[in-house]
Protein backbone atom coordinates (compact mmCIF):
# COMPACT_ATOMS: atom_id res chain seq x y z
CA UNK A 1 0.00 0.00 0.00
CA UNK A 2 1.09 3.57 -0.49
CA UNK A 3 0.97 4.23 3.25
CA UNK A 4 3.45 1.45 4.02
CA UNK A 5 5.83 2.62 1.31
CA UNK A 6 6.00 6.24 2.50
CA UNK A 7 6.93 6.07 6.14
CA UNK A 8 7.75 9.31 7.95
CA UNK A 9 10.46 9.30 10.61
CA UNK A 10 11.46 12.24 12.78
CA UNK A 11 14.76 12.32 14.71
CA UNK A 12 14.87 14.64 17.72
CA UNK A 13 17.57 15.51 20.23
CA UNK A 14 20.71 17.54 20.89
CA UNK A 15 23.96 18.10 18.97
CA UNK A 16 24.27 14.36 18.31
CA UNK A 17 21.07 14.56 16.26
CA UNK A 18 22.12 17.84 14.64
CA UNK A 19 25.33 16.09 13.56
CA UNK A 20 27.81 18.45 15.20
CA UNK A 21 31.40 17.32 14.54
CA UNK A 22 34.03 19.78 15.88
CA UNK A 23 36.32 21.17 14.60
CA UNK A 24 34.40 20.80 11.33
CA UNK A 25 31.86 23.56 10.84
CA UNK A 26 29.43 21.50 8.74
CA UNK A 27 26.80 19.30 10.37
CA UNK A 28 26.62 15.58 9.54
CA UNK A 29 23.22 14.43 10.84
CA UNK A 30 22.77 10.68 11.10
CA UNK A 31 19.24 11.18 9.73
CA UNK A 32 20.66 11.62 6.22
CA UNK A 33 22.28 8.19 6.40
CA UNK A 34 19.25 6.62 8.09
CA UNK A 35 17.12 7.69 5.12
CA UNK A 36 19.74 6.62 2.56
CA UNK A 37 20.15 3.20 4.16
CA UNK A 38 16.42 2.58 4.54
CA UNK A 39 15.83 3.53 0.91
CA UNK A 40 18.68 1.48 -0.52
CA UNK A 41 18.58 -1.63 1.68
CA UNK A 42 14.87 -2.10 2.43
CA UNK A 43 12.71 -2.07 -0.72
CA UNK A 44 9.55 -1.40 1.29
CA UNK A 45 11.08 1.90 2.45
CA UNK A 46 12.24 3.24 -0.90
CA UNK A 47 10.14 6.40 -0.40
CA UNK A 48 10.73 6.82 3.35
CA UNK A 49 11.17 10.40 4.56
CA UNK A 50 13.52 11.15 7.46
CA UNK A 51 13.67 14.62 9.02
CA UNK A 52 15.47 15.81 12.14
CA UNK A 53 15.90 18.62 14.65
CA UNK A 54 18.85 18.78 17.02
CA UNK A 55 19.56 21.49 19.58
CA UNK A 56 23.30 21.56 20.40
CA UNK A 57 24.02 21.77 24.11
CA UNK A 58 20.42 21.24 25.23
CA UNK A 59 19.49 18.99 28.12
CA UNK A 60 16.55 16.62 28.00
CA UNK A 61 14.64 18.89 30.39
CA UNK A 62 15.23 21.88 28.09
CA UNK A 63 14.06 19.82 25.12
CA UNK A 64 10.84 19.03 27.00
CA UNK A 65 10.20 22.66 27.94
CA UNK A 66 11.44 24.53 24.87
CA UNK A 67 12.14 22.04 22.08
CA UNK A 68 8.68 22.18 20.55
CA UNK A 69 8.45 18.48 19.75
CA UNK A 70 4.66 18.43 19.98
CA UNK A 71 4.33 21.35 17.56
CA UNK A 72 6.77 19.78 15.10
CA UNK A 73 4.82 16.51 15.11
CA UNK A 74 1.57 18.46 14.67
CA UNK A 75 3.02 20.23 11.63
CA UNK A 76 4.16 16.92 10.12
CA UNK A 77 0.65 15.53 10.53
CA UNK A 78 -0.91 18.69 9.08
CA UNK A 79 1.37 18.66 6.04
CA UNK A 80 0.89 15.02 5.07
CA UNK A 81 -2.46 14.16 6.62
CA UNK A 82 -1.28 11.45 9.01
CA UNK A 83 1.04 11.30 12.03
CA UNK A 84 4.71 10.51 11.71
CA UNK A 85 5.31 6.76 11.89
CA UNK A 86 8.21 7.03 14.29
CA UNK A 87 10.20 9.51 16.37
CA UNK A 88 13.81 8.61 17.19
CA UNK A 89 14.74 10.38 20.42
CA UNK A 90 18.34 10.82 21.56
CA UNK A 91 18.66 12.92 24.71
CA UNK A 92 20.40 12.94 28.07
CA UNK A 93 24.06 13.42 27.13
CA UNK A 94 24.15 17.08 28.19
CA UNK A 95 22.20 16.37 31.36
CA UNK A 96 25.15 14.36 32.68
CA UNK A 97 27.02 17.64 33.25
CA UNK A 98 24.19 19.41 35.09
CA UNK A 99 21.96 16.86 36.75
CA UNK A 100 23.41 14.41 39.31
CA UNK A 101 20.21 12.41 39.67
CA UNK A 102 19.51 9.60 37.20
CA UNK A 103 15.79 9.66 38.01
CA UNK A 104 15.50 13.31 36.98
CA UNK A 105 17.28 12.69 33.66
CA UNK A 106 15.18 9.60 33.04
CA UNK A 107 11.97 11.52 33.82
CA UNK A 108 12.83 14.24 31.31
CA UNK A 109 13.62 11.72 28.58
CA UNK A 110 10.41 9.78 29.16
CA UNK A 111 8.45 13.06 29.10
CA UNK A 112 9.79 13.63 25.57
CA UNK A 113 8.52 10.20 24.58
CA UNK A 114 5.19 10.99 26.24
CA UNK A 115 4.80 14.06 24.03
CA UNK A 116 5.23 11.89 20.93
CA UNK A 117 2.95 9.13 22.25
CA UNK A 118 0.23 11.70 22.95
CA UNK A 119 0.32 12.54 19.24
CA UNK A 120 -0.01 8.88 18.29
CA UNK A 121 3.65 8.60 17.31
CA UNK A 122 5.70 5.56 18.35
CA UNK A 123 9.26 6.14 19.54
CA UNK A 124 12.72 4.62 19.60
CA UNK A 125 14.62 5.51 22.76
CA UNK A 126 18.33 5.67 21.97
CA UNK A 127 20.64 5.02 24.89
CA UNK A 128 23.02 7.74 26.05
CA UNK A 129 26.27 7.11 24.15
CA UNK A 130 29.74 6.71 25.64
CA UNK A 131 32.28 9.56 25.55
CA UNK A 132 35.83 10.48 26.52
CA UNK A 133 34.41 12.35 29.51
CA UNK A 134 32.68 9.21 30.78
CA UNK A 135 36.02 7.39 30.50
CA UNK A 136 37.53 9.99 32.84
CA UNK A 137 34.58 10.52 35.20
CA UNK A 138 33.24 7.48 36.99
CA UNK A 139 30.25 9.50 38.22
CA UNK A 140 29.26 10.50 34.67
CA UNK A 141 29.80 6.94 33.50
CA UNK A 142 27.62 5.49 36.28
CA UNK A 143 24.95 8.12 35.70
CA UNK A 144 24.72 7.31 31.99
CA UNK A 145 24.60 3.60 32.76
CA UNK A 146 21.85 4.06 35.33
CA UNK A 147 19.71 6.20 32.99
CA UNK A 148 20.09 3.66 30.18
CA UNK A 149 19.08 0.78 32.47
CA UNK A 150 16.01 2.74 33.59
CA UNK A 151 15.06 3.53 29.99
CA UNK A 152 15.38 -0.09 28.94
CA UNK A 153 13.19 -1.26 31.83
CA UNK A 154 10.64 1.47 31.12
CA UNK A 155 10.46 0.56 27.42
CA UNK A 156 10.03 -3.13 28.27
CA UNK A 157 7.23 -2.32 30.71
CA UNK A 158 5.44 -0.09 28.20
CA UNK A 159 4.59 -2.98 25.91
CA UNK A 160 0.94 -3.99 25.56
CA UNK A 161 -0.16 -7.50 26.32
CA UNK A 162 0.25 -8.17 22.59
CA UNK A 163 3.80 -6.74 22.84
CA UNK A 164 3.91 -6.44 19.06
CA UNK A 165 2.25 -3.04 19.32
CA UNK A 166 4.57 -1.37 21.83
CA UNK A 167 4.65 2.42 21.65
CA UNK A 168 8.37 2.52 22.40
CA UNK A 169 11.54 0.45 22.19
CA UNK A 170 14.92 1.01 23.80
CA UNK A 171 17.91 0.74 21.47
CA UNK A 172 21.44 0.71 22.93
CA UNK A 173 23.56 3.35 21.23
CA UNK A 174 25.15 1.87 18.08
CA UNK A 175 28.66 3.04 19.01
CA UNK A 176 29.29 1.11 22.19
CA UNK A 177 32.66 2.38 23.42
CA UNK A 178 34.81 5.48 23.21
CA UNK A 179 38.03 5.02 21.24
CA UNK A 180 40.20 8.10 20.84
CA UNK A 181 42.02 6.51 17.91
CA UNK A 182 38.83 5.20 16.33
CA UNK A 183 37.41 6.61 13.11
CA UNK A 184 33.97 7.25 14.64
CA UNK A 185 34.95 10.05 17.03
CA UNK A 186 35.44 13.79 16.76
CA UNK A 187 38.65 15.02 18.44
CA UNK A 188 36.61 16.46 21.34
CA UNK A 189 35.66 12.94 22.47
CA UNK A 190 32.00 13.90 22.85
CA UNK A 191 30.72 14.23 19.29
CA UNK A 192 31.17 11.91 16.35
CA UNK A 193 33.13 12.15 13.13
CA UNK A 194 31.31 12.15 9.78
CA UNK A 195 32.13 8.41 9.60
CA UNK A 196 30.60 7.98 13.05
CA UNK A 197 27.33 9.62 12.06
CA UNK A 198 27.27 7.49 8.90
CA UNK A 199 27.68 4.34 11.00
CA UNK A 200 24.94 5.42 13.42
CA UNK A 201 22.47 5.99 10.57
CA UNK A 202 23.32 2.69 8.93
CA UNK A 203 22.95 0.73 12.17
CA UNK A 204 19.72 2.42 13.19
CA UNK A 205 18.12 1.50 9.87
CA UNK A 206 17.94 -2.12 11.05
CA UNK A 207 16.27 -1.18 14.33
CA UNK A 208 13.87 1.25 12.67
CA UNK A 209 12.77 -1.36 10.14
CA UNK A 210 12.24 -4.02 12.80
CA UNK A 211 10.17 -1.68 14.93
CA UNK A 212 8.06 -0.18 12.14
CA UNK A 213 7.28 -3.61 10.70
CA UNK A 214 6.10 -4.77 14.15
CA UNK A 215 3.19 -2.31 14.17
Amino acid sequence: TSSSSSKKIFCFGDSLTAGTSPPLTTDFPYGVHLQDTLRSSYPMHETVLVRWKGYPGWTASALVQEGGLGGILDSIQASVGSPADLAVILAGTNDLAYEPNANDIFDSITQLHGIAHSKGVRTLALGIPPSAWQMQSSSARELAKEVNIKMESWADESKDESSSNAMTKFVPFPITAYDKDGEFWSPDGLHFSPQGYLYIGEQLAKEVTKFIESS
